[in-house]
């Protein structure tokens, strides 16, 4: 995690592969719930560092073996580690512009009645979700998944500003009459954005997807992954 947010990714992808023979290396006698807690980190884990280095297709790559995991384990998965590996699908879905997919996996997570609705990736997903909605051109459903937000968000004894600016965003979003109007509200969502991100409080929104980035791939008209592999510069091999 901490390499992860150092951006050191080349020395994350190690300590992933010690967590992975960690069974091993101190002889331990495998059960099913090691077998579980390895299961959803190392994945979750996997997804995340595939989603800041702008390599999609490994992540997407992943998710059939993640499936069968959801199978065999079934509910002896917890409903927040299940939560993290859908909530990363998802994303890396949305990154990849395959957005009936990231809208699959995003309504998988928020459909679960055992998930904790308090919860920040709860939050965060829903607000991936509009932006999923707005991508597919969805603005009959849209504004009743916004309303449905708004009033859910309103019950949480704690908010974050990024909540409110991507909320306000989206809302504007919906009622752009035009490619201009779009794009402009895009360049104000940066500024509010870049605003936010040096506020410790608020940095934890940015933790589960790069928003700044996409945002800018946005204003520049430019594919995700071209923008993320370039702020990147030399993507880390696993």
């Amino acid at each position: 995690y901490v390499g992860s947010q150092l951006k050191a990714y080349k020395e994350v992808f190690g300590y992933l592969e010690k967590l992975r023979a960690l069974p091993e290396t101190l002889v331990l006698n495998t059960n099913e719930d090691l077998d579980i807690k390895l299961f959803s980190s190392t994945n979750s884990i996997e997804l995340t560092l595939y989603a800041l280095t702008g390599q999609f297709e490994k992540g997407i790559a992943l998710v059939p073996q993640i499936e069968e995991g959801f199978r065999i384990y079934g509910e002896k998965i917890n409903s927040v580690r299940r939560a993290y590996l859908e909530a990363n699908i998802a994303i890396l879905f949305f990154c990849s512009e395959d957005y009936n997919q990231a809208l699959k996996w995003s309504n998988q997570l928020l459909n679960n009645a055992d998930i904790d609705k308090t919860l920040d990736i709860f939050c965060f997903t829903q607000i991936l979700n509009l932006l999923i909605h707005i991508e597919l051109g969805n603005k009959r459903l849209a504004p009743y998944a916004l309303k449905s937000a708004q009033r859910y968000l309103q019950t949480r004894n704690r908010v974050y500003k990024f909540e409110s600016v991507m909320l306000s965003f989206i809302n504007k979003a919906l009622k752009a009459k035009s490619d201009d109007d779009l794009h402009s509200q895009y360049v104000k969502l940066a500024s509010e954005l870049e605003e936010l991100q040096s506020d410790s409080f608020e940095k934890a929104a940015f933790e589960y997807f790069d928003f700044l980035t996409w945002v800018k791939s946005k204003i520049e008209k430019r594919p995700y992954i071209e923008v993320v592999q370039e702020e990147i510069g030399e993507v880390p091999i696993n």
